[in-house]
């Protein structure tokens, strides 16, 4: 599974992309800040789309904590990523492989670093123009229109799901 990678200048619409995913995606974890134990005890847990907003951080190889939460993000694209944790059990310790794999949707301003960005589809992202009606949108907060837009694209997944994996 390809993540999604939004980047573009500031102001240009990759947040509020993330607020429309959120009501879209199956099962939406939608942070700014996750810890690298965050994201594989969730992931593994109950599963759904990680949308990882102000991603800028993931360039910081030299911090431990973001080379875990790379690591997982670079395992996780394709069926069987995992992400290997020792668990206390007792007096001692058991090796638990926690799964990662999943869609996942970042952004960022600066770029992805490039082992992250081979496994990403690059939508860039524009300002709008001075004067333009665009930038004040909101995202509706009707539930029931989006529970429904959800069922809508589920049943379709459902029926022609299958025939999606021989486009390409």
């Amino acid at each position: 599974v390809p993540y999604l990678y939004l980047g573009g200048p500031l102001g240009s619409g990759k947040t509020r992309v993330f607020e429309i995913l959120a009501r879209l995606v199956f099962r939406p974890l939608p942070s700014s800040n996750l810890t690298a134990a965050t994201m594989f005890r969730t992931l593994h847990a109950q599963g759904g789309t990680l949308l990882l907003d102000e991603a800028e951080r993931l360039k910081d190889t030299r911090s431990p904590e973001v080379g875990e939460v790379l690591s997982m993000l670079l395992a996780g694209y394709k069926r069987g990523g995992r992400a290997m944790r020792l668990e206390a059990v007792g007096d001692s310790f058991k090796t638990v492989a926690f799964d990662v794999y999943g869609p996942k949707a970042l952004a960022c301003v600066t770029g992805l670093p490039p082992a992250l960005a081979s496994r990403a589809v690059p939508v860039m992202m524009f300002r709008a123009a001075p004067g333009s009606p665009k930038p004040r949108r909101r995202v509706d907060a009707d539930p029931a229109g989006w529970q429904s837009l959800r069922d809508d694209l589920h049943a379709l997944a459902l029926e022609n799901g299958s025939t999606w994996l021989e486009l390409p």
